[in-house]
């Protein structure tokens, strides 16, 4: 039986600090993932989505060039998505967007996606 290949991740945060404690959680609570790329904007995330085809993007809210919303969007049934944001208003958007995509799927016939917004302690967000 060959060996499981191992679940990789992208992780997109424009601040460098957070990138880093993120990182470092995920290794601690996950080791097997594989972070294949940590890029600090939008479109540098849609092409490590694209170069990598990682199956988990963990994306924060709020950066330059593109939005994580917007690069959710784009990656909308390539890849499980994981919003990471500070700020609980930015987690009630991102919460709101999941379910409206949920929504739109459905009606149109598409599997339930998995999304999740984690808060500034890499926990589920208030909301």
């Amino acid at each position: 039986m060959p060996p499981e290949r191992a679940v990789t991740a992208v992780i997109a945060e424009d601040e460098e600090v957070l990138r880093e404690e993120l990182r470092e959680k995920l290794s601690q609570l996950w080791p097997e993932l594989r972070i294949v790329a940590m890029v600090e904007d939008g479109v540098a995330a849609l092409r490590a989505l694209e170069a990598y085809a990682p199956d988990i993007l963990f994306l924060d809210i709020q950066m330059p060039e593109l939005s994580g919303l917007d690069v959710a969007h784009q990656a909308s049934g390539r890849c499980h998505v994981v919003f990471v944001t500070a700020y609980d208003q930015h987690a009630i958007a991102a919460a709101v967007n999941v379910e409206l995509d949920e929504i739109h799927r459905q009606d149109r016939g598409i599997p339930e996606s998995e999304a999740a917004v984690l808060g500034p302690d890499f926990g589920p967000a208030s909301m």
